[in-house]
């Protein structure tokens, strides 16, 4: 019976570092393409976001404290919407077990005015568009598709944490920068472009490349107006708080 004890000791332990292991290796793996590393960090209390809770399942919840040290923010501790105060928890920024919602502060904000974006609305269907405004109380986005010239209001984080959504002029990290800065004339080529082919050919230039066929769509386009992007962050979390 003593000789088991020392080797109970070791093997408990690599019991716990297998489990953080497969923890950390779903957190990477769930990670949404394409959102900042150190998305979060931009939070304060009251901000709305989509957080992964003990049990590694995506809720909705509210920032209510931050952990900040020499200006960056560290950490943020999260209240589950719907659940008592015993499931809050601190999450630490760049875990990979945050994310946006639809009503999260935007990290870009005004900076991403005259971004290029492609947004899908149809299935396997990428439409070209370019941000112009900001509504700092929605903490949404205008963009206006270049097709049509159709004008609508998105959660651009929310959109490319759902995979909607890719920037076509840079990288997200960029798109705080502001606007990329324009090509000196110099670098420009002396002569003009030659002319673009008849929007009705067969093989004009698409979203992925010249040559290949236009991708069907719809026509008309279809209102857009009142309906709302798909949440892909699951349903609303049950109310634990009598558990």
């Amino acid at each position: 019976r003593t000789s088991a004890c020392p080797l109970l000791k070791p093997l408990l332990a690599l019991l716990a570092t297998l489990q953080a292991n497969r923890i950390l290796a779903a957190e990477r793996a769930s990670r949404p393409m394409g959102i900042a590393k150190d998305w979060g960090s931009h939070l304060i209390p009251g901000d709305k976001l989509l957080a992964r809770d003990t049990d590694g399942e995506w809720g909705k919840a509210r920032v209510i404290d931050v952990d900040t040290r020499a200006g960056e923010t560290l950490a943020l501790r999260v209240h589950f919407i719907g659940w008592s105060t015993a499931n809050d928890k601190w999450i630490r920024v760049g875990a990979r077990s945050m994310r946006p919602c639809e009503d999260s502060r935007s990290l870009g904000g005004p900076a991403l005015i005259g971004r290029r974006v492609q947004l899908q609305w149809e299935e396997g269907v990428w439409y070209d568009a370019r941000v112009t405004r900001f509504d700092t109380n929605t903490q949404r986005h205008s963009i206006v598709f270049d097709e049509d010239g159709y004008e609508g209001w998105y959660h651009l984080e929310h959109e490319q944490a759902n995979s909607l959504l890719k920037w076509i002029d840079g990288s997200e990290r960029a798109a705080r920068k502001g606007p990329p800065a324009a090509e000196p004339a110099a670098s420009k080529p002396a002569t003009p472009p030659a002319p673009k082919p008849p929007a009705a050919a067969a093989s004009a230039p698409n979203f992925f490349g010249a040559g290949r066929p236009l991708a069907p769509k719809p026509r008309p386009r279809p209102d857009k107006s009142g309906v709302e992007r798909p949440d892909k962050s699951g349903v609303e979390r049950p109310d634990k708080s009598g558990v």
